[in-house]
């Protein structure tokens, strides 16, 4: 009878060690499956943010050239220099985010196109006002320019919606993931009191046999 009783406390002894190891490798799992879903979460508002500053960088150096054209003083050009020296930078940042995605990543080749196109446009506009002001103002009604924003607006409208419908899913990705860790970690505890109890038994059973 004694061998029987030590053999049931060894039992439980081991399987208290193997929950509280598989609890252990779950926790770490969970645990690292949401930081995961955190930084896909982080990364997606990143993209988010480097698409609105490319466009936005695009409008300062439309807004530096209007005021040049305006008042004729070249300070009002900074923004439009800035943003010269800004745009590869920042679809390059882009580019670097959405490596991950080939359906972005052939928009972001497109909006790197079109944006230089767009500078291009801007910097033979500047070109002309300072040689003839009439034939700059001529280019510009023609409309070449407003066609190239009005394009770039969409594409990067493109690239946010999809980046939005990641954001969904990442989000729905991540409550999932935690609701796993808290069920996860209450039937973990659940586990542990059952095992106790019946340990419990063993041992109360055992020293009635002593």
């Amino acid at each position: 009878m004694r061998w029987n009783f030590d053999k049931s406390v060894l039992v439980c002894l081991l399987l208290f060690v193997a929950l509280l190891v598989g609890s252990a490798a779950l926790g770490y799992w969970n645990t690292s499956r949401l930081d995961d879903d955190a930084r896909r979460v982080a990364y997606t508002h990143e993209v988010l943010d480097l698409a609105s500053d490319v466009l936005r960088n695009v409008v300062d150096a439309e807004t530096g050239m209007l005021g040049y054209f305006i008042v004729g003083n070249e300070d009002y050009l900074q923004p439009y220099e800035a943003a010269m020296k800004n745009q590869d930078k920042l679809i390059r940042k882009l580019d670097e985010k959405t490596a991950d995605n080939p359906d972005q990543q052939k928009r972001i080749l497109r909006l790197r196109q079109m944006a230089g196109e767009r500078m291009a446009t801007l910097s033979h506009e500047l070109v002309l006002q300072q040689r003839n002001e009439e034939n700059a103002r001529a280019h510009i009604a023609g409309g070449k320019g407003k066609a190239q924003m009005d394009a770039i607006r969409l594409l990067i409208a493109e690239i946010r919606a999809a980046e939005d419908q990641l954001l969904v899913e990442r989000r729905d990705h991540t409550r999932r993931a935690y609701i796993v860790a808290q069920t996860s970690a209450w039937l973990t505890a659940a586990l542990g009191l059952v095992l106790g109890g019946v340990c419990y038994g063993f041992l109360r059973g055992g020293n009635r046999r002593m």
